[in-house]
């Protein structure tokens, strides 16, 4: 019996350190539950030194290289809960590399459900009403909102000529389109941060129109997860 149990102790902890590996390093006390481990036996791996906390919540492999990604993907996992959260607005903008008119790297800025209510310390919180699957990607196992909600989540928080080199830079890059921003715009409603009206007044001085008018230059393709190393070859191509 003794042995059983011993055994499935280190299966629960192998399919754990697997878990690990495809998120950075990173696991929550509830993904480690769902695999039979329990917070005691965290806390045990913490005073052991196997794993230390980085958010609450949120534990690491010691000796895991600490990166701006895994920072990311800790804030996102804690802010998550059991519901969905995103890498959002100015922390996503300076992560993909795109115009900001700051220089600073910005707090980090979440976006969940409206029914979450996490609170987090150098954390940026929007709770929103309409986060579906349309506005979520994934860059490695870090989960974003897609380019175009990004330019739409900005569009009060950027002056206009922000706004419309951000825009600019995601459409020469090839991220989104005009008609995927314009959709994102008229499906969202205002609130606190953004615009329909400024959304689209900023097409039509590109344009001179209605996107929709003159289709989508953006070939569609389904959702892809991109890998950091491809990320990250994308974004030097045109920095």
């Amino acid at each position: 019996m003794a042995a059983h149990t011993a055994s499935t102790r280190r299966d629960a902890f192998r399919a754990l350190r697997e878990l690990q590996a495809r998120q950075l390093g990173l696991a929550t006390v509830a993904q480690a539950a769902a695999l039979d481990i329990g917070p005691a036996a965290i806390l045990s791996e913490v005073r052991a030194g196997r794993l230390r906390r980085i958010r609450s919540g949120v534990v690491a492999v010691t000796g895991a290289s600490s990166t701006y990604e895994q920072e990311l993907l800790a804030v996102v996992l804690a802010a998550a809960g059991e519901a969905i959260a995103v890498v959002s607005h100015e922390c996503l903008a300076f992560w993909m590399g795109l115009p900001l008119p700051m220089d600073d790297r910005p707090m980090f800025h979440v976006t969940t459900r409206l029914e979450r209510r996490p609170s987090m310390e150098g954390v940026r919180i929007h709770r929103s009403g309409h986060l579906s699957d349309l506005d979520v990607r994934h860059i490695g196992a870090i989960p974003v909102t897609s380019a175009a909600r990004l330019v739409v989540d900005l569009s009060m928080r950027l002056d206009g000529p922000a706004l419309g080199r951000l825009l600019d830079e995601a459409l020469r890059r090839r991220i989104t389109s005009l008609v995927a921003v314009q959709r994102c715009a008229l499906r969202l409603r205002n609130a606190p941060g953004r615009s329909q009206e400024r959304v689209l007044r900023v097409i039509r001085t590109r344009t001179g129109e209605d996107a929709e008018a003159i289709g989508d230059p953006v070939p569609r393709r389904p959702a892809q997860v991109l890998s950091y190393a491809a990320w990250h070859i994308a974004r030097d191509r045109v920095a």
